[in-house]
């Protein structure tokens, strides 16, 4: 999520011709005065835009009347109060009509537009983005043109749509580059590096950064430059320097403070905690992700409700707070289904398709009054020059119907590229939702077998039928003990990531938390949260989701382990007097989970180990999996097979020999299960 910059337009005050010179020059003292304390003393400011706004009614001067109502609208929206402020905008709009202020309208139309798309509200935002451009382009307001411009862009840039916002923002920065507006190029090339960084070079984002705060410097504005931080911040993120990304935003934040701006601090709160969440500082970024959603429901912020929401729902999980991450799943999906709902999508494509027409529109009116001018000019002249032009009527009536037929035939062709476009969102959507839900399960497995001193000869295979799985591996230290676990969740895809996220919340606050370490027992704590949790009676229509899983401990040096298991066994390849044999040790024939009204304990078997010994604990993926010359499953005998033959090879070598045969006998067949295997030597 890119730091991009909006335009607030600020009025100054306008002089009237029903006004003496002293008074103009009296209100544009206190409307210069409330410029000056807009940003840095809202009480003031208030003070000032209801003084505009009484002494123009006293004075009968409605165009001062709406720039009082504007002012006072401005105070609430730097104070977050979007509601409020589009009320009192609204009320500014009927003074500007009836002065036929168009000035005043232009800025008040797209103060509105700000205030919908700090809510999230595109469609809104849009309208009257499009309405200030409108107005701006009958005005021949260059300086209007390039500030809607650049407001239309940070829409489109939110909606991840970079082609349309380049072209807006580029619109923008070619009338600041001529009219020389150090603070309109710093802002313009801020946001042009925004979309750049998501499809372009290192370099060329870093050019318009350097372009951005050279001339945001030159215009001295310390918030620019903080947003222009805030993108160099992210950059370090993304190349993995999170420390270096935390001390910029940490230089950022005394002066977002300092103005009290609801909506920056939760974007920075938010930053804050996605690099903290990098650096697993589970705890501190869970801080900072709550203090960004408290902020962002304050004024309504769907952004930033669901991006925090988001990652509240991980860092929940990670803490042991199941309850919480089902809250914050809650949370998340309403504020996603607001922001990207195909209703949107629709009014926002129309909307641009509506503004195109109308401008088209607007020139052939300017064409049709000149053409009628000349008509006129031309009945003073001859007889033949009238006749011609009566022919020249002729042929744009006939041109016009041709034009209707076309422009009819034009109309479905981007009605159906307008449903297209949908479909295509709505895809993307579903895949966004899904990738972030890989994110997220992504944070909560622990680290793969090299990335551990756990077990340094040992090989996971972790093979997911989608993006997301609802098999997880899971192991901890605890005590001198070593704890081991594969786990298979009911279903795959994203019900059974939403098990995986709770399983192992649950074995990090059993095992780490309360110190549980006999296996048995662990099965059997585990088996009354996931029922608590999912409210498992056993009644008709309720919830019997559950797991199956191998678990074993492992003593200090290795020479023997413990092992429990619900469904799932625990294989052990050894070989005496040269020859390969696999000991298998039953699981118990119930799941973690409800199981026909019975709580019975699960068995604890106490194995004595051989240097030189592997031991598996698998799901039933790999066994279960079609394919062969007479697509059938491959089943556990053969994997058996298959194990003891690769038994005395390299953990590693024996990974990648699975992996192999899996792909070869599934060939063209799609996956059926989620796949977990886990080898350990000892």
């Amino acid at each position: 999520m890119r730091c991009y910059h909006k335009y607030i337009f600020l009025m100054l005050f306008l002089g009237g011709k029903l006004f003496s010179q002293n008074d103009s020059i009296y209100f544009a003292k206190l409307a210069e005065r409330f410029r000056n304390h807009l940003k840095t003393n809202l009480d003031s400011a208030k003070y000032l835009a209801d003084k505009i706004y009484k002494e123009s009614s006293e004075k009968k001067y409605t165009k001062g009347r709406g720039l009082g109502k504007n002012y006072i609208a401005l105070c609430y929206l730097y104070e977050g109060k979007y509601d409020t402020a589009i009320t009192y905008f609204n009320e500014a709009i009927k003074f500007f009509e009836a002065s036929e202020s168009n000035k005043g309208l232009c800025d008040a139309y797209s103060n509105i537009g700000i205030c919908y798309d700090y809510q999230g509200k595109f469609p809104e935002a849009i309208r009257n983005y499009i309405k200030t451009l409108n107005v701006a382009e009958a005005l021949g307001d260059s300086v209007a043109i390039a500030r809607a411009c650049n407001n239309l862009g940070a829409v489109y840039f939110q909606r991840q749509e970079n082609e349309k916002a380049l072209s807006y923002f580029k619109r923008s920065l070619k009338i600041r580059e001529q009219s020389k507006d150090n603070y309109g190029i710093a802002s313009c090339c801020l946001n042009i590096a925004s979309c750049l960084d998501r499809k372009s070079t290192q370099t060329e984002f870093l050019s318009y950064m350097n372009r951005c705060i050279e001339n945001a410097r030159i215009a001295g504005d310390s918030v620019l430059i903080a947003d222009a931080y805030i993108s160099l911040a992210q950059n370090y993120s993304e190349n993995k320097d999170h420390e270096k990304a935390i001390s910029y935003y940490n230089r950022i934040l005394p002066i977002y403070l300092s103005f009290n701006d609801p909506r920056s601090l939760s974007q920075l709160n938010y930053y804050l905690g996605l690099s903290h969440l990098h650096l697993k500082d589970w705890k501190i970024s869970h801080q900072y992700f709550l203090k960004s959603y408290n902020l962002a429901r304050e004024i309504n912020s769907l952004e930033f409700i669901k991006a925090s929401s988001a990652d509240l729902i991980v860092t929940s999980a990670y803490l042991g707070k199941p309850d919480s991450a089902s809250f914050y799943l809650g949370k998340y999906q309403v504020a996603r289904d607001s922001l990207h709902s195909e209703s949107n999508a629709k009014q926002i494509a129309d909307m641009q398709t509506k503004y195109e027409t109308d401008k088209k529109d607007r020139e052939l009116k300017v064409k049709d009054l000149e053409i009628e001018k000349s008509s006129l000019e031309s009945r003073e002249k001859s007889f033949v020059i009238y006749v011609s032009f009566f022919g020249l009527v002729l042929m744009t009536a006939l041109l016009f119907f041709i034009f209707k037929g076309y422009k009819q035939k034009k109309q479905s062709l981007v009605e159906i590229s307008h449903q297209k476009k949908i479909i295509e969102e709505k895809n993307k959507d579903i895949t966004d939702s899904i990738n972030y839900a890989k994110r997220i399960q992504e944070v909560i497995l622990p680290p793969m077998e090299n990335e551990t001193p756990l077990f340094p000869d040992s090989f996971i295979l972790f093979k997911p039928k989608d993006v997301i799985s609802g098999d997880f591996y899971w192991y901890a230290r605890k005590n001198g003990q070593k704890i081991v676990a594969a786990v298979d969740c009911t279903g795959h895809g994203v019900p059974g990531a939403l098990m995986s996220m709770l399983g192992s919340a649950f074995l990090n606050e059993i095992v780490n938390g309360q110190g549980v370490l006999k296996p048995s027992e662990i099965l059997g704590e585990l088996r009354n949260r996931v029922k608590s949790s999912l409210k498992q009676t056993g009644e008709v229509g309720a919830s019997r989701d559950g797991m199956d899983m191998a678990l074993v401990c492992f003593n200090e040096d290795n020479s023997q382990v413990e092992y429990a298991g619900a469904n799932n066994p625990l294989w052990i390849c050894t070989k005496k007097n040269g020859e390969v044999g696999m000991n298998h040790y039953v699981a118990d024939k119930r799941p973690i989970g409800y199981f026909m009204g019975k709580s019975l304990p699960f068995t604890n078997h106490v194995i004595d180990l051989n240097k030189g010994d592997m031991l598996y604990v698998f799901s039933d993926g790999y066994a279960d999996q079609f394919g062969g010359p007479k697509g059938k499953k491959f089943k556990y005998k053969q994997l058996e097979t298959l194990l003891m033959d690769i038994f005395e090879k390299d953990p590693a070598e024996q990974k990648e020999i699975l992996d192999k045969k899996f792909e070869e006998w599934r060939g063209n067949l799609e996956q059926v299960d989620d796949v977990c295997i886990i080898g350990i030597r000892i």
